[in-house]
Order: structure tokens, then sequence, then C-alpha cells
């Protein structure tokens, strides 16, 4: 990470140079001018990209903001908003944590915490937004979160956010594990030459013709995980996970783009039936424009 950072640093000071040309006006102002204008034009386009793609994924892979001026500066202001809120409510009972994303669970400066301890420290996550936020609200999200952390280290200690984070890694590592198994079945099974898809939870409808079309059409088998195969919800879903991400890359080289997509509708939980009358649809306007 320091090696990126170093890197993304030196890039950054390459965009100064138009700057440094124009305090060295030397004897020729009009050229110089010239060169300014003509490097400020060339520099549009890629600095716009490097602040939006490539910087903040090393300098804020947290929020991932965009650095430019436009969105740093309502991100700032936010910030101390949200933190100044949050320490009027020092003392106050819940201790308040923004949130974003689905149920709230993106609560940036702090870290994820089980039901039991938010019920045990009288903490409460209130949500402000769902999956889309701009940079005011990822601002006044973590600056009303790094002072309600405070908080909580001033009242109950630092080791209730230590062990949050611990067990925060912990399931990470968990769910990298289950994905890394899953990517292993699915490569034991191709070798083999047993091709599959997994899914996880309750059977929906329609579920029977399709598994029969999919056997049928590119000879794969629609496989469920029971409860009985892993312990956790979450550990069947990223297992089929890892499972499919390398099935479906596999279904695609050997079978055709419509085999993967009919993994990916698996997957995606959309109705079996609607591909299945999109296919019929297609397959009746193509003997409809062979017949002419």
């Amino acid at each position: 990470m320091i090696p990126q950072r170093l890197w993304v640093g030196m890039a950054t000071l390459w965009f100064f140079w138009p700057i440094i040309l124009a305090v060295q006006i030397g004897s020729s102002p009009r050229r110089t001018y010239l060169a300014v204008g003509v490097a400020g034009v060339l520099l549009v386009l890629p600095m716009r990209m490097y602040l939006s793609i490539f910087a903040p994924g090393v300098f804020c892979p947290d929020d991932m903001i965009s650095l430019s001026p436009y969105d740093l500066a309502p991100y700032a202001v936010a910030y101390a908003r949200g933190w100044a809120e949050s320490t009027k409510r020092r003392g106050a009972d819940p201790i308040i944590l923004e949130g974003y994303g689905m149920a709230g669970g993106i609560t940036p400066a702090a870290p994820p915490f089980s039901s039991e301890v938010l019920q045990k420290y009288r903490i409460q996550v209130e949500p402000i937004a769902l999956c889309v936020v701009n940079s005011y609200l990822q601002g006044h999200a973590r600056g009303y979160n790094t002072a309600s952390v405070a908080e909580i280290k001033r009242r109950y200690g630092a080791g209730v956010i230590a062990a949050a984070k611990r067990e925060w890694e912990t399931q990470q590592q968990r769910f990298t594990d289950m994905a890394n198994s899953g990517r292993a079945d699915a490569e034991r099974d191709v070798r083999t030459g047993r091709f599959a898809v997994l899914v996880h939870g309750d059977a929906v409808e329609g579920e029977s013709d399709y598994r029969s079309m999919l056997r049928d059409r590119f000879g794969i088998e629609l496989r469920r995980i029971s409860a009985e195969n892993l312990q956790f919800e979450d550990d069947r879903r990223v297992h089929a996970s890892g499972y499919n991400e390398v099935s479906s890359n596999e279904f695609r080289q050997r079978l055709g783009e419509d085999a993967q997509i009919a993994v990916m509708w698996v997957t995606s939980g959309q109705s079996y039936e609607s591909l299945l009358r999109k296919w019929e649809f297609d397959r009746a306007r193509r003997a409809e424009t062979a017949s002419r």
C-alpha cells in the first residue's frame, strides 16, 4: 500500500507543471501563456479520470469519493457539521451512528457492531441513505461517527472498538475462505467434466422446469445447497458465489454466451419464467425469419 501511495503522490506532482510554467514567464510571456493553455487543455481529461478513479482507491478507499475540489469541499463541510452535531449529543443515550447502504450496514469511521453489542452498549445505527450517496452524506456520516466512536471509547473503553474490529476481520476472513473453497470446488468439478451452478435459500417457482432446461440444453446441473452443508446462511451464499464465479466463466468459454446468461439468471434471483419466455420468443422469431 505504501508504494502505491508514493506512486500516486509522485504522479500527482506531475499535474502541477502548468503552474510552474505560469510562474516562469521569462522573456516571452505570450509563448508561456500559450504553453500553459495547451497544457491545461491536455490535462483536463486525465486529471478528471485520475481524481475520480485512481487516486480515491489509494487515499480514501473506504469512501471512494472523487478527489476533485467539487467533491472534497462539500465532504469537508459535511464532516465538520457531522462531528459538531455528534459532539453536542455527548453523554446522551443512545449513542448514534450514521449508516448507509443496505439496512445502514456501512458506518464510516466505525466498525460494524453485532446486534448484541449494539444492545449491550446502547448504540443505535440510524440509516441516512440507501446505496446511493454523495460526498456530502459520506462526509457527514464519517464526521458524526468519528465523534460517536470517541464517545464509545470514553464510556466503555477502547476495547469495545478493538473487539468489534477483530470480530469483523474474523468474519471477513471466514468469507474469504468460503469463497476460495467454492472456487476450488468449481475447478475440481470442471476438471472432471461436471458443470453445475449453485443456489442457496428456498426454492422458487418455476425452478423444476428451469432445472430441466439447464440439464437438457447445456448439460448444467442446478444444485441447491441445503442447510446441512454449511453452518451459516452467509457462508452458503459466499461459497455459492465463489463457485459460480469460476463456473460461469467456464460456461461462457465452453458452452457459449447463452449458457452464461442462463446461469447468471439463476444467481441474479430473477424470474425463471421470464427468461424461458424470452428464449421461446427469440426461437419463434428466428424460425419466422428463416421461413421467409
